[in-house]
């Protein structure tokens, strides 16, 4: 049946499990609710169930975490006038500092960097060392708990002796290797045998294609860096006041923007890659191959996402030389440099920027997309049946026109978590 009811669940009751689901759990209306597990599990069993789980709890965690970096960002807004650092660097308007670029670029003063010396305060202060060491032991406390919570689970749905199946051997295995069999010392029964040359030489060319994939990523790396050493000298030379006087900043913020678009073409080339190089490889069961699969696409989804974020963190500015002798690229443009307050503001734009990009492409993939889909294949078939007829089909086949599920079921949803 139907998710909704012309006739109130508090009056009548739920008609079905759906409609008693969508009133206690899938409607916006209920978001400060425990979510109803049992209900979960006895409509999308136990795998999708233990993912609710996880993901409450999770979620739950999470807000005391939340409460102590937000009272760290409160003391560095409370210290913010007192920090001897900003305040060396707001007073210092006597001390001139080279220009960013060679060309267009003009001498700075130390404290035209105030207001982003103040900022980094705020995101760096005394308090931040404390604030990585609860995190340190909140990660802790949040896995040991969750095996407590996860034992309590187990024993209430009857999963304590539940294992998975026998991993039997995949077809695609067996087509494959079916001319050359070989006892099953376990078993006793013959079974498709791969030859161990054939085994590890499709081991290296995966190794090899893992290997250049993540080339592909530095290489991408590489040529953001490119463009941030080129257009720096373009904002500076640019028409508008505000983007000349912050071409720096205009520079990182297109820069991640480029960034975010090279990490979402990767990501989907990613993933044919990942499927191509473990259908190569051959795995004997499902479970080698869905092993095989997620450690290529969590350490290609992991290299493309924070390639970018290494290097700001780590190399920018490192190795820019000195005035008079500075390192070039190509023995043309200088290297980029960092503010004199530290490189802690592209940082966070970097990564604020491509959380907030991320998450927004990701709510809309979820939500908004299949909505679109969906409507779409409703107006095809009120042209082709009539507003009649569709208002009369049966449940099942209004079920049978929405949009499929995820070919790898809860996978997406885990590495994202993950990542």
């Amino acid at each position: 049946g139907g998710y909704h009811s012309k006739n109130s669940i508090r009056t009548h009751g739920a008609e079905n499990h759906r409609h008693l689901l969508y009133e206690c759990w899938a409607w916006w209306g209920v978001w400060y609710k425990y979510q109803p597990l049992d209900l979960i599990r006895r409509y999308f069993g136990e795998k999708i169930g233990l993912y609710f789980v996880w993901l409450g709890w999770y979620t739950g965690m999470l807000f005391p975490a939340a409460v102590v970096g937000l009272l760290v960002f409160l003391y560095g807004v409370f210290t913010l006038e007192h920090c001897p650092v900003s305040k060396e660097i707001c007073q210092a308007t006597d001390i001139i500092m080279c220009p960013i670029c060679d060309q267009y670029c003009p001498y700075l003063r130390l404290s035209d960097s105030c207001i982003y010396a103040k900022v980094t305060h705020l995101f760096d202060n005394g308090a931040t060392v404390f604030f990585a060491v609860f995190m340190a032991v909140w990660a802790t406390v949040f896995l040991e708990f969750w095996k407590r919570r996860r034992a309590v689970l187990a024993y209430d749905w009857d999963l304590i002796d539940w294992e998975e199946e026998e991993d039997e051997v995949r077809p695609q295995f067996e087509a494959k290797y079916s001319k050359k069999e070989r006892m099953n010392p376990i078993s006793g029964k013959p079974e498709p045998y791969q030859a161990f040359t054939d085994k590890y030489s499709r081991l290296l060319v995966s190794a090899s294609g893992i290997f250049f994939m993540i080339l592909v990523v530095i290489a991408a790396v590489f040529g953001i860096v490119i463009y941030r050493v080129i257009t720096v000298s373009t904002f500076a030379a640019f028409g508008w006041a505000l983007i000349r006087n912050n071409s720096q900043v205009a520079t990182t913020g297109t820069a991640v923007c480029i960034n975010f678009c090279v990490i979402m073409l990767l990501n989907v080339l990613y993933e044919k890659v990942a499927l191509l190089l473990t259908n190569l490889e051959q795995p004997r069961t499902e479970s080698e191959w869905e092993n095989s699969f997620t450690f290529k696409m969590f350490l290609f989804q992991f290299v493309n996402l924070n390639s970018s974020t290494f290097y700001i963190a780590f190399f920018l500015g490192r190795f820019t030389g000195r005035p008079g002798a500075y390192l070039r690229l190509i023995n043309r443009w200088k290297l980029e440099e960092c503010h004199p307050s530290g490189c802690l503001i592209d940082l966070c734009m970097q990564m604020g920027i491509i959380m907030v990009l991320k998450q927004t492409w990701n709510n809309f993939m979820e939500l908004g997309y299949p909505l679109i889909q969906n409507w779409w294949t409703r107006r095809k078939l009120r042209r082709e049946h009539g507003h009649h007829t569709m208002a009369n089909l049966p449940q099942w086949e209004k079920d049978f026109h929405l949009q499929p599920a995820n070919a790898y079921g809860l996978f997406d949803e885990y590495l994202k978590m993950i990542l």
